[in-house]
């Protein structure tokens, strides 16, 4: 396949965001060492760090309180085996 023009990689790498220009121009020369469009790899690059950012934010408002083993063995999840094993292995019996 022919070289991509240099405007469409300069394209991509204007819209990525600033804190990851550094990080897609390095995806974008280990493309063009492997042979692949190096504009592609960097649009690749900031859809996957745009889906990682929104994932941590949602994750970040999600509640989060400790898990109890009783609410695993009362769910089916442990089996009254199981959850005693645990229980010995956190109290160090």
């Amino acid at each position: 396949p022919s070289a991509p023009r240099p405007d469409k990689l300069d394209l991509e790498l204007r819209l990525c965001p600033s804190r990851d220009r550094e990080d897609a121009l390095q995806e974008a020369w280990l493309a063009a060492l492997e042979g692949r469009n190096p504009a592609r790899a960097v649009n690749t690059f900031a859809q996957r760090e745009r889906r990682h950012r929104k994932r941590e934010s949602v994750c970040d408002r999600l509640p989060v309180r400790p898990l109890k083993l009783a609410e695993l063995r009362d769910a089916g999840i442990l089996s009254d085996e199981e959850f005693n094993a645990k229980k010995k292995q956190i109290l160090g019996l």
